[in-house]
Formats: structure tokens, sequence, C-alpha cells
């Protein structure tokens, strides 16, 4: 977490939800609190990318590296720290 980023009072909570809910997903390497209009390109065409996430979803998976108030599965984290 940044020093210049002012969080929920959820904060916490979400995140340890999130790490709990996906817990067994091996497709899910970690958690970022970005903003829900983080949109990837998509230049070879391989996949249907909305311009956005609708505004009632809290939790989604997108295949997409997040670095703003990142949280890792202890697993990646792991393998990230053996690797570097």
């Amino acid at each position: 977490l940044e020093d210049d980023l002012e969080v929920s009072p959820f904060f916490a909570r979400w995140f340890l939800a999130a790490h709990k809910r996906f817990a067994k997903d091996h497709s899910v390497a970690g958690f970022s609190g970005m903003r829900a209009q983080l949109r990837a390109s998509d230049p070879r065409e391989e996949g249907l990318m909305g311009n956005t996430i609708p505004n009632t979803f809290t939790v989604f998976k997108y295949k997409l590296m997040g670095t703003w108030s990142y949280s890792p599965k202890p697993r990646v984290w792991r393998e990230f720290r053996i690797w570097y």
C-alpha cells in the first residue's frame, strides 16, 4: 500500500475475504485494489474485452496485474522471492 492512497475502513476485510474465497483457485495469483475501470488492451483480438466492469461487481477476475494495493497469494509471493 502506498503512502499517498486513502483506503476504505473495509480495506483489510475485503482483501482477507478475497484471499479466502480464491484460496484454491490456482488461476488467481493475487488481488489488487485498483479501480474497476482498469482495462487491458487486446491487440491480437484473442478475447472479448468490455470497456468497463459493472459497478455492482465487488470482486471480479481480470487477467491483468494491478500494482496499487497488490496482495499476492502466499505461494505466488514465495515463488517470486525464490526467482528474484
